[in-house]
């Protein structure tokens, strides 16, 4: 696998699957293809392998197991599929279509759109207040302490996030927040935002960093269509239209990972390697 460095490279394509789903561990990339199949690749290649059928919806996992949908008669069950040997277990009889996890805490929403929160230890379920957007499924992130969901429509304007405490007390709104993809450490929300009308040209984008307590907002980068903000090892990691960046979390030291091919669909980090989705396939550059 070719490795991050001052010099961006096209990175090592590990299959030839587009995803709009997808994880990474220390060892391999993890994906849903547009067939409803969850597959797994090794990090420094080989031939992909097959880990389960009827999967739909979104992916996330631990160090031992992988957490999707699977269609069960006329809906879908959330599902724990082991890393190991693929063995399935049903852990709720509802399915997801946005998952996030911290330690044992996965949240999500489910196919109706009713924010969750799944303890993985008890198996015990919260569904939280909140209203289904239509056509629109909102992004979900997680923190030690809190759930927080998109609570607007993307490119719309207005921007606010729903702030859920796990512990269940109600909910308030943390405005400015970004009205497209979130993900949530050390304090903050990282979020991508759109703050202007449809008219704007798509370089008027952002991925800005929200305190949590404070609410304070700070532009991290602005470019063209940014995606996917990831948290890993205390950088700042997200895609642009043609490329893979990372930065400190208030921006600086920001680095080009990788060139893309095309406009990436997903994005994957781990402590070893980041994974991203294009139209020609599943890629990854090393971080070693």
């Amino acid at each position: 696998m070719v490795a991050a460095c001052a010099s961006p490279s096209h990175g090592t394509q590990l299959a030839s699957d587009e995803t709009y789903a997808l994880w990474a561990d220390a060892q391999n990339a993890y994906w849903i293809d547009k067939a409803g199949v969850l597959k797994a690749a090794a990090l420094t290649g080989g031939d992909p392998m097959i880990l389960a059928s009827r999967i739909t919806g979104d992916l996330v996992g631990d160090d031992d197991a992988l957490y999707v949908s699977q269609q069960a008669g006329s809906g879908a069950e959330l599902m724990r599929i082991a890393k190991a040997d693929g063995s399935a277990a049903t852990i709720a009889a509802f399915g997801a279509t946005r998952l996030a996890l911290a330690g044992d805490t996965l949240v999500g929403t489910t196919m109706t759109g009713q924010p969750f929160a799944l303890s993985l230890g008890t198996g015990a379920v919260q569904m939280f207040p909140g209203e289904p957007k239509g056509w629109y499924i909102p992004d979900v992130a997680v923190d030690g302490t809190n759930m927080y969901w998109n609570e607007d429509m993307p490119f719309m304007g207005a921007r606010s996030c729903v702030v859920q405490p796990l512990t269940g007390v109600p909910s308030h709104v943390l405005p400015g927040c970004g009205n497209l993809d979130l993900t949530a450490a050390d304090g903050y929300v990282f979020s991508v935002s759109r703050v202007e009308q449809e008219s704007i040209p798509d370089t008027g984008m952002s991925v800005n960093r929200h305190d949590v307590t404070s609410a304070d907002e700070r532009i991290v980068a602005t470019g063209e269509l940014p995606r996917f903000p990831a948290v890993v090892g205390g950088r700042l990691y997200w895609a642009f239209a043609t490329s893979i960046e990372r930065s400190k979390l208030a921006g600086a030291d920001r680095l080009t990972l990788a060139v893309t091919d095309g406009y990436p669909s997903a994005l994957a980090v781990s402590a070893a390697a980041v994974v991203w989705s294009t139209p020609s396939g599943i890629w990854a550059v090393d971080l070693h």
